[in-house]
């Protein structure tokens, strides 16, 4: 898993450097962001379960979190309020 998220890293530091390979392109980092979502949100849960937070109150909340995308998830978590 490590090796996946380090090779997309590298690909969006490529790309964002202006020093990509031919075949980096957007749409590769986003196939492999796909790819690895679901082993992403797998870790997660494992993770919620080791430190005892998870359940089914916590399962519903996960769920949810899991139907916004990702953009969406940062956007919320970054917002303040006054």
């Amino acid at each position: 898993m490590n090796d996946r998220i380090s090779v997309l890293y590298g690909l969006l530091r490529r790309i964002d450097g202006g020093v990509a390979r031919p075949d980096d392109t957007i749409e590769q980092a986003r196939r492999q962001m796909k790819d690895l979502w679901p082993h992403l949100r797998s870790m997660r849960e494992a993770m919620r379960v080791d430190l005892g937070v998870s359940g089914t109150t916590n399962r519903s909340i996960i769920e949810a979190s899991n139907r916004r995308p990702p953009t969406a998830r940062r956007a919320v978590s970054g917002a303040r309020t006054t």
